[in-house]
């Protein structure tokens, strides 16, 4: 008979979702190791080794958790740029909601995964000008249509007469115009940001995955889920106040008040 006692030395991935008796929810895709037995519960720790611990029913665990060379196959590999859907198995997807449009396409603005162990780390702008994170289980890539490339421009075959122009590169030196870009094409600015930081040092950036330190020097990161931002405690776990925000890339001065909720903190 097959041992189905779940072992210290192997990584678990959630393949449905779950949300436990203290609302603490395991989302398809996350992965877990186990921590400890205690009576009739098993508690799991996130696999990335931070982030709050979930507790499971030793007698259902099975229903949710499977070792991760049991999981079915992964969902394609993303990148930045990747035009994408929400996929119909992804529990956003009956939301249908402007932050998480059904049937709706968006493109992928960057990539941060696994961090805090959620594994909401892709961030995706949609059509509708709204933006959200996901994990790599709640998307699909969106249906492309089919390019001849030539040697001056791509014939796009599903418009035809509508030729575009393949741009290869364009050079500009003005730091005020590399800055208006990077605000009318936000999809490009944590690119042009993550290679020329010093652009932007005059700039106190507020985006989710950002940290923090408060009076003590304890660190904090800005976490989001679902169009929300709060700082967690990445000594303990705890998160603090709770606020929705416009756009997680781009917190205004007045947002980050409300999550600082009266106490002091300054960018790492």
């Amino acid at each position: 008979m097959q041992d189905r006692k779940f072992k210290h030395d192997v990584v678990y991935r959630c393949y449905k979702g779950f949300t436990n008796v203290w609302g603490d929810r395991a989302r398809k895709g996350q992965r877990f190791k186990l921590r400890d037995y205690d009576r009739k519960d098993i508690v799991f720790e996130k696999a990335s080794g931070r982030g709050m611990d979930i507790r499971f029913n030793e007698e259902t665990a099975h229903q949710y958790l499977c070792p991760q060379y049991d999981y079915p196959a992964d969902t394609p590999e993303f990148k930045v740029g990747d035009r994408v859907k929400i996929a119909t198995t992804s529990e956003f997807y009956k939301y249908n909601s402007n932050g998480n449009p059904r049937d709706t396409e968006g493109v992928i603005s960057e990539i941060e995964e696994g961090y805090l162990g959620i594994y909401l780390g892709i961030y995706v702008k949609w059509d509708n000008g709204r933006y959200n994170t996901y994990n790599s289980e709640d998307l699909k890539l969106a249906k492309q249509p089919s390019y001849i490339h030539t040697e001056e421009k791509i014939i796009n075959h599903s418009k035809p007469n509508n030729p575009k122009v393949m741009i290869n590169a364009i050079a500009i030196t003005d730091v005020e115009q590399i800055k208006a870009l990077c605000e009318a094409v936000p999809s490009i600015k944590s690119q042009v940001q993550a290679m020329y930081p010093e652009l932007f040092e005059e700039e106190e950036q507020h985006k989710a995955g950002n940290t923090y330190l408060d009076e003590l020097g304890e660190a904090y990161i800005l976490a989001t889920e679902s169009g929300a931002v709060a700082l967690v405690d990445l000594g303990t776990g705890k998160i603090g106040k709770t606020v929705h925000v416009n756009d997680v890339d781009n917190i205004t001065s007045d947002e980050m008040k409300r999550v600082y909720d009266g106490k002091e903190y300054e960018l790492a």
